[in-house]
């Protein structure tokens, strides 16, 4: 496997190292009658009147007739006095998901790179389906590469208080000249496992499954000189190790990272910036992407772009 030792070192290190959060005291979000919001620690407790910490240096007093809600907040996210979003693409990386799933009646729009349109479905808390296309190469009928893909999955399971686990099931067909054959296009079958550790915010995700696929195959007959494509079935095994970091209220760095025992090794590494804002999330990536198969290596580098949106 011909793969970049600085490249694989800053993975494992991104993906280790931000699932480590240290304990902090309580945070609360105290709402009061003057409509002002404050965040903090509460520090003292005397007869009707409670002190929060807002800061290292800075606290407010709070009368208890003036309260009119407290809620316990996630102290991974209060940054500098300030609450964090909720994120709600936790489910996703760049192109592949996490053990997490949507919630029942939710669904997310995500295109890539301006063609591939895809759709997800939460038919349950624990039941997902996702599906898409190159939208504009089925409109237009042209030369270009169409690409069908249906998903499901299933689990959210809770196995430890930070670990997640899900099944995946996917199926994509893809078709490199609109004239060809239904029956010639490449099928593409694989069913992984789902394991997330970490939170909403910060998580990685390894996945370990079988991929079927049948297709066309290219050899080169040295002897007559000619190029021939055999059509035929191959199942190969697959590993993943993906992660998000989250380095501020907007703003988070994600990785990507897949490997394909495909008749010899395949390898994909990706790392990126992702914006996200409640419902939004947009990512800018580059992918790096080497194969030894076919007796050659070949390495190739492209940017990733990708946008959704959360209903």
């Amino acid at each position: 496997m011909n793969l970049n030792t600085t490249t694989v070192l800053w993975t494992i290190l991104f993906c280790f190292g931000q699932v480590f959060v240290f304990g902090q005291a309580p945070f609360y979000k105290v709402n009061v009658k003057s409509k002002n919001n404050f965040i903090g620690q509460i520090v003292k407790e005397e007869g009707k009147v409670l002190t929060l910490k807002i800061t290292d240096s800075s606290y407010v007093k709070v009368h208890e007739n003036d309260i009119i809600k407290i809620r316990k907040l996630n102290p991974n996210k209060i940054k500098k006095g300030l609450l964090w979003d909720g994120s709600m693409h936790s489910h996703r990386y760049l192109f592949s998901s996490s053990a997490y799933t949507l919630a029942k009646g939710d669904f997310c729009y995500t295109n890539i790179l301006g063609f591939y349109n895809g759709l997800e479905y939460g038919i349950t808390d624990r039941l997902n389906i996702s599906g898409g296309l190159n939208l504009y190469s089925v409109l237009t009928n042209e030369n270009h590469t169409k690409i069908y893909n249906l998903a499901l999955k299933y689990g959210n399971w809770k196995l430890l208080k930070r670990l997640t686990a899900s099944i995946s099931f996917n199926f994509s067909e893809v078709n490199y000249d609109p004239y060809q054959s239904f029956k010639d296009n490449d099928k593409h079958i694989s069913l992984s496992g789902l394991f997330t550790y970490g939170n909403t915010d910060n998580h990685l995700t390894f996945g370990i499954g079988a991929y079927r696929f049948r297709g066309s195959h290219f050899r080169y007959d040295f002897n007559n000189a000619t190029e021939i494509y055999d059509y035929k079935t191959n199942i190969f095994s697959t590993f993943r190790l993906n992660g998000i970091l989250r380095i501020s209220n907007y703003f988070a760095l994600v990785t990507e990272n897949w490997m394909v025992n495909s008749f010899e090794y395949s390898d994909f590494l990706s790392v990126g910036l992702r914006f996200q804002k409640y419902k939004f999330m947009a990512a800018l990536a580059m992918v790096y992407k080497s194969d030894t198969g076919l007796g050659n290596y070949y390495e190739e580098y492209n940017p990733y772009v990708n946008v959704s949106y959360r209903f």
